[in-house]
């Protein structure tokens, strides 16, 4: 028989050989034990379950990308390449990436979900539904009260006065909080004249993020007639209503800044299509001119034919120049009305009928009570602004304004 006589090291060799090329990465599941730290920065643990262990290193750069600390006692689940250090025959894991078991189930069942929508054709940018050019009336699918309201009505009515909110609220957050939010999505979809919907929070941590990763909502987002508007308030990690809905931006402020157009916009648009009305009137006159020259060319000398041909061509530009003037004044009285709603809506406009603005520490003081009698305050008048401060309550002080 004849038999190969191998070296220590050749054998050692082709093992490690063979399990690096029939393992490559792998993800396990286990305890980690004997954690320790050396002077290079490499972390070292031992990795087991109940029936087995494997020793583990986590090398400098890597703990670095991972941007988090693993734990003595604690189950994970980690991720790495399986290894033999060819000097003592040692096998062992060479970790790339690992996270607690339980965040590690949550990331699983998102990744699976994911894959499952996407082969669907859920996250089709063809099925998505574009915003109208102007947004009149908004549905919001968030907490009562919350900031995230807030924010939407203060940048939505800045930018368009005349913006529509009808607010569902819902849970944003708990065991009950995706079933709300797709009851809000379902039913602001199907009332009239809702042009499009924001569904969100001020942003919050993965955990809290957990009711924007269900099938359910992504389903009922899949299947509204509306363009929804993701506004979940974070930025290091995409949510399945990311991904489903119309649009995605940062922040709830941001969505309601997506779906308005601001009034001076509008009336920089009026005056755009009041000129190119202009334009056309006039490029259709000229049409009509150059067709007359070219028939009284091709004609000898047809005198009533041509008086009949003015008189109608007269007709048709005091026609053209009628409808024209009407069209101008159409679109003057919508920039009228423009200009008149930004005015009434001006912060100023108190002041010219005799009122006044406080203002203390950067602040404008709306009540009494929560008037600092030790601190000077300002005054804004609408011809100026002076400075006062409490000799005792109920009487102030002015000083001139020292610029007037």
């Amino acid at each position: 028989m004849d038999e190969r006589v191998l070296t220590v090291s050749e054998l050692v060799r082709d093992i490690k050989a063979a399990v690096e090329s029939n393992f490559g990465v792998v993800v396990l599941r286990g305890e980690v034990t004997n954690l320790r730290a050396s002077f290079s920065g490499h972390t070292y643990f031992t990795l087991k379950d109940d029936a087995a262990q494997i020793r583990c290193v986590l090398f400098k750069g890597q703990r670095m990308a991972a941007e988090r600390t693993i734990a003595e006692d604690a189950e994970y689940l980690v991720w790495g390449r399986v290894s033999l250090y060819e000097a003592r025959a040692d096998l062992s894991l060479i970790v790339s990436f690992f996270m607690p078991a339980g965040e590690g189930k949550e990331a699983l069942r998102i990744k699976a979900l994911k894959e499952k929508l996407a082969k669907e054709g859920i996250f089709d940018d063809a099925r998505k539904k574009p915003l109208p050019r102007f947004v009149e009336h908004i549905g919001v699918v968030t907490a009562a009260g919350g900031a995230a309201i807030r924010d939407i009505i203060r940048v939505g009515r800045d930018r368009y006065p005349r913006l529509r909110i009808t607010l569902y609220p819902a849970l944003v957050q708990g065991e009950k909080a995706e079933e709300t939010i797709v009851r809000g999505v379902e039913l602001l979809g199907s009332l009239p004249g809702i042009d499009a919907i924001i569904v969100g929070r001020g942003g919050g941590s993965k955990e809290d993020l957990m009711a924007f990763n269900g099938e359910s909502l992504a389903r009922a987002v899949a299947a509204c007639p509306v363009p929804v508007v993701a506004a979940v308030g974070h930025e290091t990690d995409r949510t399945i209503l990311d991904l489903v809905a119309s649009y995605s931006v940062a922040t709830p402020s941001a969505a309601a800044e997506l779906c308005t157009a601001e009034a001076s916009e509008l009336a920089r648009e009026a005056a755009g299509i009041a000129a190119f009305l202009g334009e056309r009137t006039g490029g259709i006159l000229r049409d009509h001119w150059m067709r007359l020259d070219r028939a009284l060319l091709s004609l000898p000398r047809p005198a009533e034919w041509i008086q009949r041909l003015r008189l109608r061509l007269s007709e048709l530009a005091a026609s053209l120049e009628k409808e024209a003037l009407r069209l101008h004044r159409a679109a003057d009285r919508r920039l009228a009305e423009l200009v008149l709603r930004v005015e009434t809506l001006s912060p100023l406009r108190p002041l010219e009928q005799g009122y006044a603005l406080i203002r203390q520490n950067g602040v404008t003081v709306k009540r009494l009570a929560t008037l600092d009698a030790v601190v000077p305050f300002s005054v804004r008048f609408a011809d100026g602004e002076t400075t006062a401060e409490v000799k005792k309550r109920g009487q102030a002080t002015c000083a001139p304004d020292p610029n007037e």
